[in-house]
């Protein structure tokens, strides 16, 4: 599963900036299609633009087990970060020299096997021109204990508030 923006909120953005409605979808399949500016990385019909959160779940019948999902979410978190960081690149270049250091963009996502859960942040930092991905655990609970769960979906929540 994965959340991001409702391709109609892009739209309406840029709509809302002067653009026609049919300029602002030019502009998003157009930079698409071009590699200016991926969006949309699976161009499915679920009309979700730069995805920020991912969920990963394996199962122990499939003989899979959390390592899996860690993997996959690792590979799909640099990816959703490398999005982000080709949106905030025009910004960050018109952002003048003696301001705070800027911070690049945050992914997260949620990896499950049967009663774990775990929630990570994905980010990158560059070093001499070398671009390097970090996946942090923010949180691992087990979905027996409620006082876990409670805590995780308090931290979903502000996720989602952010």
């Amino acid at each position: 599963m994965t959340i991001g923006l409702d391709d109609s909120a892009i739209h309406n953005s840029l709509w809302n900036r002067g653009a026609s409605k049919s300029k602002a979808s030019d502009f998003l399949e157009a930079s698409q299609d071009d590699h200016i500016l991926l969006s949309d990385p699976i161009q499915s019909d679920l009309k979700v633009r730069f995805p920020i959160l991912l969920l990963e779940g394996q199962g122990f019948a499939a003989g899979t087990n959390i390592y899996t999902a860690e993997n996959q979410t690792a590979v799909a978190g640099s990816c959703m970060v490398n999005l982000l960081q080709r949106l905030t690149d025009p910004y960050n270049e018109i952002v003048p020299k003696g301001e705070p250091k800027k911070i690049g963009p945050l992914a997260f996502s949620v990896c499950t096997q049967g009663t774990l859960i775990e929630f990570y942040v994905h980010y990158s930092v560059e070093e001499e021109n070398i671009t390097h991905y970090h996946m942090k655990l923010l949180m691992v609970v087990h979905a027996s204990f409620p006082n876990g769960v409670r805590k995780f979906l308090l931290m979903v929540e502000k996720f989602f508030s952010w």
